[in-house]
């Protein structure tokens, strides 16, 4: 055997022992028992000769407390069903969903039952009872909730595992049908935010905007004609139990038309998205007669392409239409009149119950951070009109004299702005300003597009301030914090914006106004106009859209003053 050399080794001694140690270990051949004695009790002086060498029973120390539960107990030693809850909001098409039952105990667990309330509102695919889950086994179901049945439901699957207890699925919906009738071309929409405005008297016209609904609630008005009395009956009937029910209402303003061939069992739509209101997570309608239709649900919108939550049902051929669909209540009465036998005109207004705040709007030019309006009421004068409110009140001494007093240092100045827009790019681009302005919260640069100033001579190009005809500006309006903008109108559609830094008389015949910079480009006399920029807002909350016809709208709106 080899010899192995080392350290010294410490060998636990007793008290009389002395250390025993070697500089080398020998081969370990024998062996030495001395080295595992077992080490002799010491005595402590002036104790007494011990006469039992039994254990010594030690005093027990009892302590209350409670158990700790760990990550371990938060998973383990329980059933689990996931998820627990399927609340699917409005169902306009069938809906396909699966859950989990994990047995997360180490050992075998056995389902006896599965009852459920209200089957008839779903289907349930998955192992049936009775069954037995291994440890850590889990079994995966599937449940189906079809677009026909009740208009609400909640049902429920419970599993009874006996003692390791029962675990409940449940499932909740609104069912919808689909108002397929197609409304004339004129449709009235409507967008309405809240605004809480604060204007505190300090006389000079400040005010607080507090936007307090942030999604617009908006509404649709259709009038339908039924021509024949077939028509009349399907919507009789739609009316008649769905009235206080969810419809699914396509967007006609919206509509895009389609022509290839949409085969049954295609879980994609090749589309034109762009500029319409069509969102992930909602609802289309493939639109091809009043009786041949299919509501669909959305994944996932691309500029392209709709990616949908179930493959299409029927085969769709030649000219149709892919449209958004909104989730709706009928508002109010429903106007009917009959022309004819067989034919009349009906009047239904729809509350929209999934509306979102639309975002991305990029404005055209930009002056100190806030949009320039530079479309709408530009065709003409006939198109605006214009508003003076001196917010005064009558203080009455009750002997037939009065005056009027105002709490601002400002009149209330208003304009009436009419809006064309004849293309679907132009109409999604107004829409998203609207959503950007929020009602009356959100403010905007609006040019009078009137000549307010008239140039006397040409404006140099390095010029910072220039001639114009007297019309008292000085005198009247003064230079003050209201009005201190100008916008500079090019025939070619160009708008420069300066802030006005002072204006005085020069004599009876000409002004002289001042700009912070100058313009960079001269400016013959008659080159443009110049024009006040005024900063508004909506005078109102609720801003109405007249469809005139599909892609082309129109919005009369007023907007005010107010103060930087």
């Amino acid at each position: 055997m080899a010899d192995y050399t080392g350290h010294a080794v410490v060998v636990p001694h007793r008290v009389d022992d002395t250390l025993r140690c070697s500089a080398s270990i020998a081969a370990m051949t024998v062996h030495n028992p001395t080295l595992y004695e077992p080490i002799s009790m010491v005595e402590p002086i002036g104790a007494n000769t011990r006469s039992v060498n039994a254990p010594i029973q030690e005093n027990e120390l009892n302590y209350t407390g409670r158990h700790v539960t760990s990550f371990l107990d938060d998973y383990y030693y329980r059933m689990h069903v996931s998820p627990a809850n399927f609340a699917f909001g409005a169902v306009l098409s069938d809906i396909i969903d699966t859950f989990i039952v994990w047995n997360s105990f180490f050992v075998r667990q056995s389902c006896s039952d599965i009852t459920f309330t209200y089957p008839d509102e779903f289907s349930l695919a998955g192992t049936e009872d009775p069954y037995t889950l291994s440890g850590l086994e889990l079994a995966t179901y599937t449940i189906t909730i079809p677009k026909e049945g009740s208009a609400s439901f909640i049902s429920t699957i419970t599993f009874d595992f006996g003692a390791a207890g029962e675990r409940v699925v449940t499932m909740s919906g609104t069912r919808m049908i689909v108002f397929a009738f197609v409304p004339e071309i004129e449709v009235q929409e409507s967008l309405e935010w809240l605004t809480d405005i604060i204007k505190p008297n300090d006389g000079i016209g400040s005010e607080q905007r507090f936007i307090v609904r942030k999604i617009p609630r908006q509404a649709f008005s259709y009038s339908i004609k039924l021509q024949t009395a077939q028509e009349q009956a399907r919507f009789d009937a739609a009316i008649f139990g769905w009235h206080k029910r969810y419809f699914g209402l396509p967007i006609w303003t919206e509509k895009v038309r389609h022509i290839t061939t949409i085969t049954a069992g295609e879980s994609t739509i090749t589309v034109d998205t762009t500029n319409a209101d069509f969102r992930d997570a909602s609802y289309a309608v493939i639109w091809k007669s009043l009786t041949e239709y299919e509501a669909v649900k959305i994944t996932t919108v691309a500029a392209g392409s709709l990616t949908l939550d179930l493959p299409v049902v029927a085969t769709y051929t030649g000219v149709k239409y892919i449209i958004p669909c909104r989730i709706t209540q009928v508002k109010g009465n429903i106007e009917r009149t009959n022309d004819e036998v067989a034919f009349s005109r009906v009047q239904v207004n729809f509350a929209v119950k999934d509306n979102i705040l639309l975002t991305g709007f990029t404005a055209t030019q930009t002056y100190l951070g806030l949009p320039v309006i530079l479309t709408g009421s530009v065709i003409g004068i006939q198109d605006k009109s214009y508003s003076s409110d001196s917010d005064s009140f009558a203080q009455d001494y009750e002997a037939g004299d009065f005056d009027y007093y105002s709490d601002s240092e400002f009149n209330f100045l208003g304009q009436n702005w009419t809006f064309y827009n004849d293309t679907r790019a132009k109409c999604w681009d107004f829409r998203l300003f609207l959503h950007s302005l929020l009602g009356r919260q959100g403010t905007c640069w609006m040019p009078t597009y009137r000549e307010d100033m008239v140039a006397t001579d040409v404006i140099g190009a390095a010029d910072t301030s220039f001639h114009i005809a007297n019309v008292k500006l000085t005198a009247n309006m003064t230079y003050n914090t209201l009005r201190t903008h100008l916008a500079f109108i090019f025939s070619d559609g160009t708008v420069i914006c300066k802030k006005m830094t002072g204006i005085v008389e020069a004599d009876e015949i000409e002004e002289v106004v001042s700009i912070d910079t100058s313009l960079g480009v001269e400016v013959p006399i008659g080159g443009c106009i110049i024009s006040f920029l005024d900063l508004n807002r909506q005078a109102s909350d609720l801003v109405e859209i007249d469809w005139l016809e599909h892609n082309k709208n129109s919005v009369n709106q007023v907007f005010m003053m107010v103060k930087e």
